[in-house]
């Protein structure tokens, strides 16, 4: 099963991966999870973010499956082998530079909302 559909499938079951990822290795420390999950309850807008996010990873990674596959077939095996690797690594590379620049947008969002549960505008 391609890594992109994984992605896919927690957004729809409504617990976008990225807030599992962001949480494990994006928070300092147990303060900074507990004001998270307490804003991912609360605040649509924060969980906008991690749900743009998983998408975003989610649609990307099957896009790098779908360049794969034709080129497994128009390229000789020694040098897709090579390339595979590249294209996986760079496409996460890419992935996680946005995420973070994404994230941290998002975290900025969040310090400025008021400690009530209310609907703010998208970061």
């Amino acid at each position: 099963m391609p890594r992109g559909v994984v992605f896919l499938g927690t957004c729809a079951l409504g617990r976008p991966a990225a807030f599992a990822v962001a949480k494990l290795f994006g928070a300092e420390n147990a303060d900074t999870v507990r004001r998270w999950e307490a804003l991912y309850a609360a605040e649509l807008a924060f969980r906008r973010v991690y749900l743009v996010m998983t998408l975003v990873w989610g649609i990307t990674l099957l896009a790098e499956s779908a360049i794969r596959i034709p080129l497994i077939y128009l390229l000789p095996t020694d040098v897709m082998v090579g390339l595979s690797s590249i294209l996986l690594t760079g496409t996460i590379g890419l992935l996680a530079l946005w995420s973070s620049w994404y994230g941290r947008r998002g975290e900025q969002a969040a310090r400025r909302l008021p400690s009530g549960p209310k609907t703010v505008g998208i970061p």
